[in-house]
């Protein structure tokens, strides 16, 4: 199924994945709830877009990308039919490093693949009986981690393009002075000077974006620069 339309006055998009392929009585039922919860979640503000299964849903996501830029998203997976492909599902988005707060709605709270589900990461799990309010309360909160973790994430990418910008002895110097190395330490541990570590102390503050030592480390502490500076 292709995506809706994207409404820019939405609270951010809502993916419902409905699980499903068991032929049981509770079917009918089960797809009657579905089409109310996803008309009381679109009067809440969300842009609603089904999906039948995880193949439905991964086929659609050569345009995540540009979709992740416009709106925070949030994964809803309807397993109410007992289908588990939820579960792969969750496995197959970390692998492809698109990262969504998942939700599951269903029914036995204290199965193994429950478990499984919040060990991987799942946001909460909403086990039968629920209300529409508590599926949007847990899908609000959900959409303000999404929101929290994309901003965390530009600044981080913004950070490591400010850091890609220094010299290989700017970069020593600049990890060296958030540890609370001073000019004449540096010098000694790089074999420099005082007066040329203060120099390139300036060009470090300058490419950074920050005006003070202070404003350095407030924006290097958020971020694993050691692991970063090990990788790169």
């Amino acid at each position: 199924m292709p995506f809706a339309k994207i409404s820019y006055a939405s609270k951010g998009n809502l993916y419902i994945v409905h699980g499903g392929g068991v032929d049981d009585s509770s079917q009918h039922l089960v797809s009657t709830s579905r089409k109310s919860l996803r008309h009381a979640l679109q009067a809440h503000g969300f842009n609603v877009m089904s999906f039948q299964g995880r193949e439905d849903f991964l086929s659609e996501l050569q345009f995540f990308s540009e979709l992740k830029l416009l709106l925070p998203a949030v994964l809803l997976f309807d397993t109410r039919l007992h289908d588990w492909d939820g579960i792969a599902l969750q496995h197959a988005l970390s692998q492809l490093e698109h990262v969504f707060p998942v939700i599951f709605l269903g029914g036995n709270k204290g199965s193994r693949e429950i478990v499984t589900a919040m060990n991987q990461g799942a946001i909460d799990f909403l086990a039968e009986p629920f209300t529409v309010q508590e599926v949007c309360a847990v899908v609000e909160r959900a959409m303000a981690l999404n929101i929290e973790n994309s901003a965390r994430e530009l600044r981080e990418d913004k950070l490591k393009v400010r850091l890609k910008s220094l010299t290989v002895r700017e970069r020593e110097i600049c990890f060296l002075m958030v540890r609370g190395y001073g000019n004449i330490e540096i010098a000694t541990l790089n074999g420099s000077t005082a007066g040329t570590v203060k120099i390139h102390r300036s060009r470090v503050l300058s490419k950074m974006g920050v005006d003070t030592l202070a404003g350095l480390i407030s924006k290097m502490t958020a971020f694993d620069y050691m692991h970063w500076h090990m990788v790169n």
